[in-house]
């Protein structure tokens, strides 16, 4: 068994990607901690968060934010893992990953599900960075039922398409 940290740097909704990274890890009977910095996204004066992590096997750190991009530093560099829009928009979960299912547990006084039904967007407005991270088309990515798991539904598509 290994321990995993996972760091959740500035989301203001249950992260995704952090929850089907800890899906993925206690599917393998890892153990997983999360630790929740609630940054915001405004370039503000901002604490540095200096996290030992020695006594982690690896540690994942999720950034939405570019301002935040510099606020964790760590004692282990080595078995750090980083990712998020706003640390490198080219970074993605890999497929075995990104199928997997939310662990919602992370979150326990989450009330609602969150997901995209498609991705992409074809609009190019000139503040956005979707076409550029995933593309200018909208293509389907998960099923309808594979996101709802609370009464409260979010869906985070940018753009919606039907498909036959």
């Amino acid at each position: 068994m290994k321990h995993i940290l996972l760091i959740d740097v500035d989301s203001k909704i249950p992260n995704l990607a952090l929850m089907k990274i800890s899906t993925y890890h206690k599917n393998k009977d890892d153990k997983v901690n999360i630790l929740k910095l609630n940054y915001d996204g405004y370039p503000t004066k901002k604490k540095i968060i200096k996290i030992n992590n020695l006594n982690f096997d690896k540690t994942y750190v999720s950034i939405i934010f570019k301002v935040n991009k510099n606020v964790v530093q760590f004692t282990n560099n080595d078995k750090v893992v980083y990712g998020g829009t706003g640390y490198d928009i080219k970074i993605k979960l890999p497929d075995y990953i990104d199928n997997l299912n939310e662990d919602y547990t992370l979150y326990p006084d989450n009330k609602s599900s969150y997901g995209f039904i498609t991705r992409g967007c074809v609009r190019n407005c000139y503040f956005c960075i979707v076409p550029i991270k995933e593309g200018k088309r909208i293509y389907k990515y998960r099923k309808i039922e594979d996101i709802i798991k609370h009464n409260k539904v979010y869906f985070l598509d940018n753009a919606l398409k039907s498909f036959p």
